[in-house]
């Protein structure tokens, strides 16, 4: 059975929804100045949603590349034998600078809260649900500035690793 990438990102929005709440621990929203809008975390590409105001701060998880290979000999399927794949996930997260005249500096400190918020749910679950034998934050970008409609906005780019073993 090939990887399903649809039910992956589902789990992975799933477990950011979970996390989503002043109860988790950790928080994904915890130290920021705005909490992220539970209509805010999407299991999807970015370039194909139109973001509105009032959806900032904002995460969307999206598959982008993957490497697979034999682990064991033979074909795949009820004789033991299986294949083992590594899923990079791209999780982006964009915050909105809160009012015309907030300071840059303040907007940053959420960006890297942003950051650090993501990187421990991660760690907090690093199986995803047990859908994977590991999973890992290996790279975080920060992005931006940039314009969207009149808002200013920056983000984090955190890269994941997941590794799976299928049939």
């Amino acid at each position: 059975m090939p990887i399903d990438y649809k039910d992956h990102l589902s789990t992975i929005r799933g477990i950011f929804a979970a996390a989503n709440t002043t109860t988790a621990s950790p928080d994904l929203s915890a130290s920021m100045t705005s909490r992220i809008p539970d209509a805010g975390i999407f299991a999807g590409d970015i370039e194909t949603k139109s973001i509105k105001a009032y959806e900032y701060p904002c995460i969307f998880v999206r598959a982008e590349d993957k490497t697979e290979e034999f682990v064991t000999m033979g074909v795949t399927g009820g004789t033991g034998n299986y294949k083992q794949a590594e899923v990079t996930y791209n999780v982006v997260a964009l915050y909105r600078k809160e009012g015309m005249y907030s300071p840059n500096e303040t907007l940053m400190e959420d960006v890297y809260n942003l950051a650090r918020n993501i990187e421990a749910v991660i760690r907090a679950n690093v199986t995803l649900n047990g859908t994977c034998l590991w999973c890992n934050p290996e790279t975080t970008d920060f992005i931006g500035p940039f314009e969207n409609n009149g808002i200013w906005i920056k983000g984090v780019s955190v890269k994941l690793k997941a590794k799976y073993h299928f049939r």
